[in-house]
C-alpha cells in the first residue's frame, strides 16, 4: 500500500492509474477534489475502471449536528450495534473550521476529535430512539455539556479512523434526560483517545 498526498496523487495518476486495485481516499479532500480524482481517474481507465473508495456520500446532514456548514460536519451517519452503542467514521474537509489554521504537524487535532465525538453523540441521539419518554425528542432538541474528560495515547493521521460511542447513566423525563458518552477513537485498530462527557438534553 502506498500513501500519497492529492498532489502527488494527481501528478502520478498516470502511471498508478494503470497498476492500482483500488484508490482508498484517506482525510482532508473536498467534495470538489473527490470529483476531480474520480473524472481524472475515469479518462485513464475507460476500459478497465479502478473503484474508487470513499465515504463522502454517507457524511451525516449538518443540521443534525447543529452546524451551517458541511464543511465542519466530521462523521458519517452512524450505525447502532446494540441499543447504547454506536459508530460512525471519521470524515474531513481540509477547509473545516478545525484545520483551516492549523499548523501542528500532519496529524489531526486534538479538539477536531472532541467536535467529532460530541457530533456521534448528537446524531445518535437525534436518530435513534434512545428515550422513548423524553418529550423533545420529536421537537427542536439542544445539547449541552457538564463535563468532559479527554484521553490521548495515540496521534490521528488522516487515514481512516473510527469513532465507538457507549451511552451509560441515562436519567430522563418528559423535559430533560441527561447521561454519560463514552466515546473511544480507533485507528489501525489502535485506541488512540478516550474522550467522555456529561450532557443533557432539553427543548428549546
Amino acid at each position: 500500500n502506498v500513501i500519497l498526498t492529492f498532489a502527488e496523487a494527481m501528478q502520478h495518476l498516470a502511471v498508478i492509474a494503470p497498476i492500482a486495485k483500488c484508490l482508498v481516499i484517506g482525510q482532508g479532500l473536498s467534495p470538489q477534489e473527490v470529483a476531480q480524482l474520480q473524472q481524472s481517474l475515469l479518462a485513464l481507465t475507460v476500459l478497465k475502471p479502478v473503484p474508487l473508495l470513499h465515504r463522502l456520500e454517507q457524511k451525516v446532514p449538518r443540521q443534525w449536528v447543529d452546524k451551517t456548514a458541511d464543511k465542519n460536519v466530521y462523521i458519517t451517519r452512524p450505525e447502532q450495534h446494540a441499543p447504547l452503542h454506536f459508530s460512525s467514521h471519521l470524515i474531513l474537509d481540509e477547509d473545516c473550521a478545525a484545520m483551516a489554521d492549523c499548523n501542528g504537524g500532519e496529524h489531526i487535532p486534538g479538539i477536531l476529535l472532541i467536535e467529532a465525538a460530541k457530533q456521534l453523540f448528537i446524531a445518535s441521539a437525534r436518530l435513534f430512539d434512545i428515550a422513548p419518554d423524553f418529550a423533545g425528542k420529536d421537537e427542536a432538541i439542544q445539547f449541552t455539556l457538564r463535563a468532559l474528560d479527554v484521553r490521548f495515547s495515540q496521534f490521528v493521521f488522516p487515514l481512516a479512523a473510527q469513532l465507538h460511542l457507549t451511552l451509560s447513566d441515562l436519567n430522563i423525563s418528559k423535559s430533560n434526560a441527561s447521561g454519560v458518552a463514552s466515546v473511544k477513537v480507533i485507528q489501525l485498530n489502535r485506541l488512540c483517545s478516550e474522550i467522555t462527557f456529561h450532557a443533557n438534553a432539553h427543548t428549546k
